[in-house]
């Protein structure tokens, strides 16, 4: 239950929509049939349902791949389900085009959590932080993670302005396996 609630979570926040006159409308027909397959995962019980939804969007995966929304939608569900290294695969093809830069640390991270090297990954990350101007808890993240010199003064900071909270400041504390199987267990 509780992968359900996350995925509808991550569904609504990952997807690219406009909402116009109370009506969904999606970048293109690939975006919409895959968000529809995605709630029709993550509402279904019966795991034969399920391999069937995530076998349909493998296929509209390779079917558009250009289609970055379906692409990420599919590796999402496979990261919910702990099948890391389809997931990363499926990163590693999104991040080759068009890196963002909280999809290029998730990229790092699912590269050290399947015993890979990951640090040029993270100097990737932090790069591409940097670049976007983006100042936040998974740039820190990112900063930790490649064992950046500026990683304390930026978490510093970041508490300073309340954007970092207790919880985020404890999450450092731990070592970088505890960290990562605590995001990808």
């Amino acid at each position: 239950m509780k992968i359900k609630y996350f995925l509808i979570a991550f569904f609504i926040v990952l997807i690219p929509i406009a909402v116009v006159a109370n009506e969904i409308k999606y970048q293109d027909e690939p975006t919409k049939e895959a968000a529809n397959l995605v709630t029709k995962y993550a509402l279904s019980d019966d795991n034969a349902e399920r391999d069937n939804y995530l076998k349909q969007l493998e296929e509209m995966a390779e079917k558009n791949p250009s289609n970055n929304n379906v692409r990420n939608m599919y590796a999402n569900i496979l990261l919910a389900e702990r099948k890391y290294f389809l997931g990363l695969h499926q990163l590693q093809l999104i991040n080759k085009e068009t890196p963002k830069p909280g999809s290029k640390l998730t990229e790092c991270m699912l590269l050290e959590r399947t015993g890979k090297d990951a640090g040029d990954c993270y100097r990737e990350a932090v790069s591409l932080f940097e670049k976007n101007n983006e100042n936040d808890d998974n740039y820190v993240m990112a900063l930790y993670l490649s064992n950046n010199p500026k990683f304390e003064a930026k978490k510093n900071e970041l508490m300073k302005k309340g954007k970092l909270e207790n919880e985020g400041e404890n999450i450092f504390s731990l070592n970088r396996n505890e960290l990562i199987n605590s995001i990808f267990p």
